[in-house]
């Protein structure tokens, strides 16, 4: 269990009934979805749920390997013309 001390910058999921971010955490910052958004402030330790600001339940945990790999942002690629 991870307390609110060591939260900062840690990579977490966060996921609703419908979906799962993959984010960092920032106590500083809030986290927005078309689901409603929560404070990283209110957080007090990983794992844990929270209701966001509709009502609608988070469940906050750690991150896999394979969680990372599938909702990480990926950037776009160059694909070079065939000779």
């Amino acid at each position: 269990m991870i307390q609110s001390s060591n939260l900062d910058n840690q990579l977490i999921v966060i996921k609703t009934l419908k979906n799962k971010y993959l984010a960092v955490v920032d106590l500083n910052k809030e986290f927005v979805t078309n689901e409603g958004k929560l404070s990283f402030k209110n957080i007090s330790s990983i794992p844990s749920k929270i209701t966001s600001s509709t009502g609608i339940e988070f469940r906050l945990y750690k991150h896999t390997y394979k969680e990372t790999v599938i909702l990480m942002k990926r950037g776009p690629q160059i694909i070079y013309p065939k000779d």
